[in-house]
């Protein structure tokens, strides 16, 4: 049987400092000069893949680990950037274990510490899909993928946050194989509730 991998304590070693780092120096709303030279300077990342703003660990072809700074929303709707980070992804794929919001959570708690942890889990649910007309509405038009999505979109003091799986098999099973936990700035929560409540 193959080793539980991207547990707690396997994030924890896998991105090493990440946990005290991140929290003073990745947060949405940093200059994209400092994160970039805080990622490259890393040693937690030596063994990574990075790509500007993008650290890249697998473990197999079928468990990857991603953290992604961003300049943009997640909408991506008529933005320019700034130069400084908009959003930042934690996201997992892992055939083998499954993504759960818990394991997303537990590793925003992980990377970033207690007080974003604390912000997220104050945080208000503005938004939660699928809906039942939703659901319905994907069987009649046979679109799996948008039964098979599930998010939750929270309001925190400090920032906002966007939680998702995707399940293999909507129908049958609550088994996902992979998910993200989005942190970004609070003023992006509408637009993206609009893209998402819209689709």
């Amino acid at each position: 049987m193959m080793a539980k991998w991207f547990t707690v304590g396997a994030i924890a070693a896998l991105l090493g400092s990440v946990g005290l780092c991140l929290g003073a120096n990745a947060l949405p709303g940093d200059i994209k000069d400092d994160v970039e030279a805080w990622i490259e300077a890393n040693p937690s990342f030596r063994e990574s893949q990075i790509n500007n703003l993008t650290v890249t660990r697998f473990n197999t072809a079928a468990q990857k680990f991603t953290f992604e700074a961003s300049l943009y929303s997640p909408t991506y709707i008529d933005e320019e950037p700034y130069g400084l980070v908009r959003s930042e992804e934690i996201s997992f794929f892992d055939v083998t274990n499954g993504v759960t919001f818990e394991r997303l959570e537990e590793a925003l708690r992980t990377i970033y510490g207690v007080n974003v942890y604390q912000d997220y889990a104050a945080a208000r649910e503005v938004y939660a899909y699928p809906s039942i007309s939703t659901i319905n509405r994907s069987k009649r038009t046979n679109l799996l993928t948008l039964r098979a999505q599930t998010g939750r979109l929270y309001e925190g003091d400090r920032f906002a946050y966007w939680i998702e799986v995707i399940k293999v098999d909507p129908d049958n099973s609550d088994f996902a194989n992979r998910g993200k936990i989005v942190v970004m700035e609070k003023f992006d929560l509408p637009a993206l509730e609009n893209q998402l409540s819209s689709r």
